[in-house]
């Protein structure tokens, strides 16, 4: 398949996974102290949600090695996916375990993007303000999983 402008497509892509992220956010906030009933359709689009995330890193793996996409895109990717494989965890030991290994990834983009701001963007020119932006953005997520991990740890 031929991309005629791979940058709109990369953005369309980010949107997307923000927007997962923000489902995945509200929806691990809505009843923190009542355990979800098990409903096979939820547990389905959850797993097509996981393997969508999957293939969408893949993808920005594969651009960024080729020069294509930048390493905080990857990262936003990889925190999306993140979040959906907490929302489709089991148990809440599972829940814990994605958390702290997303929290990580969220650290990271969050210092390159310090890096950036520090250093004055270091020729980076109209990337600098996108790597900020995502920075905010995985700052804000970063601080919201926490907050959910703080929840089940107390549990």
């Amino acid at each position: 398949m031929r991309v005629s402008n791979p940058r709109r497509l990369i953005a369309a892509a980010v949107v997307v996974a923000v927007a997962v992220t923000a489902v995945a956010l509200s929806s691990a906030f809505a009843r923190p102290d009542e355990k979800p009933a098990v409903n096979p359709k939820v547990v389905a689009l959850q797993k097509e949600k996981v393997e969508r995330m999957k293939e969408i890193v893949a993808f920005y793996e594969a651009r960024k090695l080729g020069g294509v996409v930048r390493e905080p895109i990857v990262i936003e990717a990889r925190v999306a996916l993140g979040l959906a494989e907490f929302d489709a965890a089991a148990t809440d030991k599972d829940r814990i375990g994605i958390l702290e290994r997303t929290i990580k990834e969220a650290k990271r983009g969050e210092e390159m993007g310090e890096n950036i701001r520090t250093s004055g963007a270091g020729g980076l020119g109209q990337d600098a303000g996108d790597y900020l932006r995502r920075a905010i953005y995985l700052a804000t997520a970063r601080i919201d999983m926490e907050i959910m991990l703080a929840k089940l740890q107390a549990k």
